[in-house]
């Protein structure tokens, strides 16, 4: 009978140990391991906090080089009303609302953007080479057909 007694303690206070390591967050690292003798206590972290106030302002950079921007002016049949910062050519057939306009610079990694002199119609604006575009013109309908337009290229 004793030593039912002692074994049933012995169970109860292996339980009553268990219970406390776990609740207690206390890892106990396995006998004879690297870190056998270091217990590590877990560590719970809540909800992140508010940010805090924003850092001083760094120093100014150096300027970078001007950008380059290109535009022209053109009329219905293609000749150059006006242009600006470049040499401008122009391909163009009469009644095909097709217009190649070619600049002296490379522009293949500019941006181009083109509107119609007139209020009614569409226009498209496409790459065609290094220093060239394709700009298409439309009427309301969308027939094409030739119509003045300016273009800028910006780099």
């Amino acid at each position: 009978m004793v030593s039912t007694l002692f074994g049933r303690k012995l169970v109860l206070v292996a339980i009553a140990v268990a219970a406390t390591l776990a609740f207690s967050n206390v890892v106990v690292p396995a006998l004879g391991g690297p870190s056998a003798g270091k217990a590590k206590k877990k560590v719970r972290r809540g909800p992140p906090g508010p940010q805090g106030p924003p850092g001083p302002q760094g120093a100014p950079g150096t300027a970078g080089a001007a950008a380059a921007s290109y535009w022209t002016v053109l009329g219905s049949d293609g000749g150059v009303q006006r242009s600006g910062s470049a040499t401008v050519a122009v391909g163009h057939t009469t009644n095909t609302g097709v217009y190649q306009v070619f600049f002296n610079q490379s522009i293949g990694t500019c941006v181009h953007l083109a509107t119609l002199q007139s209020a009614a119609g569409m226009i498209s604006v496409a790459d065609a080479t290094p220093n060239s575009v394709i700009v298409t013109t439309r009427n309301a309908a969308g027939t094409v057909t030739d119509a003045a337009f300016k273009l800028a290229v910006l780099c």
